[in-house]
Parts: structure tokens; C-alpha cells; sequence
């Protein structure tokens, strides 16, 4: 029994050989990601604690105060430690994956060379060049919270707004 508005198709040779190359390419890519997965293990990095600071009132003495506020540069320091590691897989990733765009250049200029059907090497270079780029994106990012992590430890070490008498002195200067 045939449901209606349902219908049968069948796929010409054509979308069957480009459905084919697709399969193909799409397992190639990921036997290449497992491959590399498996070359590099996950990093053993600890995990640091997370520590909630409370900020002091301003009726708590100024120790309190240079104390949050150590606090807070160690822990832009330790962020910035984990955020270097972080740069380092990348930049590791980043050179393996380029190594693999030229040997996959390499295999398509041999296949060229013998004569062979290239579309399909050259459809998982494409793949390889998109990935390649997602890691590069990746590692931008990871630069880019460096250096945002860099500028918050070249502030002050005490953020907190001066306390009103230390402002007095200068309003009531004369010109």
C-alpha cells in the first residue's frame, strides 16, 4: 500500500557516485580525526579550584581590600598559565594539520601523475583546508584571551574606588 503524497524515487548513477564521494570523503575526514586524536592524548592539566571572592564592604579595613585583590591577580595568573597550554595544543594542532594538507597535496599531485581520478583527494583537502582553518580561528581566540588576561594584570592591584578623604584635598585646591 502507497501512502499518499508519498512517492518513490530512485536516484540516478550521477547522484549515486556524488552521494558515494560524499560517504567517502565524510569517512576519510573522520578516520583522520581519530587518527589525530588518538597521536595526541588529552592534556593532564588540573583543574584549578574555584574560589568565589567576595568583595569587602567599605567599612572592612584596606587588608581585606589588597587581600580581594591579590586574590584576583593570581587568579588572572593562573588563567593565563592555563590559557599558554591551551596555545600550545593549538600551535601543535595547527602544524600537524598543515603537515597533513601537504601530504594530502603530495598524494593528489602522485595521483595526477599516474593518471587516476583526483576529485575525491581533492574534495578531502577542502575538508582538511576547513578544518585546518577552524583550528587557526581557534587559536586566535585563545591569543585574544591572552592578552585580554595580560591587560587585567598591568591594572592596579586595588581596583576600589579612593576613599573620600583622599579626594578631599584636590576639590578644594584653588586654581
Amino acid at each position: 500500500m502507497v501512502l499518499p503524497g508519498f512517492r518513490f524515487f530512485r536516484l540516478s548513477s550521477l547522484d549515486r557516485e556524488h552521494d558515494a564521494r560524499h560517504l567517502a570523503s565524510g569517512r576519510a575526514a573522520i578516520a583522520l580525526g581519530r587518527k589525530v586524536l588518538s597521536e595526541n592524548p588529552r592534556p593532564n592539566i588540573p583543574k584549578t579550584k574555584q574560589r568565589e571572592i567576595k568583595k569587602p564592604s567599605p567599612q572592612q579595613p584596606d587588608g581585606f581590600r589588597m587581600q580581594a585583590a591579590v586574590d584576583r591577580k593570581r587568579k588572572a595568573q593562573e588563567r593565563r598559565s592555563f590559557e599558554r597550554q591551551q596555545l600550545s595544543i593549538a600551535n601543535k594542532h595547527v602544524a600537524k594539520a598543515e603537515c597533513v594538507i601537504r601530504e594530502q597535496v603530495a598524494l593528489i599531485e602522485n595521483l595526477r601523475c599516474s593518471g587516476q581520478d583526483t576529485k575525491l583527494a581533492e574534495e578531502t583537502l577542502r575538508v582538511f583546508e576547513a578544518n585546518l582553518q577552524v583550528m587557526q580561528e581557534h587559536r586566535e581566540l585563545i591569543v585574544r584571551a591572552i592578552e585580554e588576561t595580560e591587560e587585567g594584570l598591568q591594572g592596579n592591584l586595588v581596583s576600589w574606588p579612593a576613599p573620600a578623604w583622599g579626594k578631599q584635598g584636590a576639590d578644594s585646591a584653588e586654581p
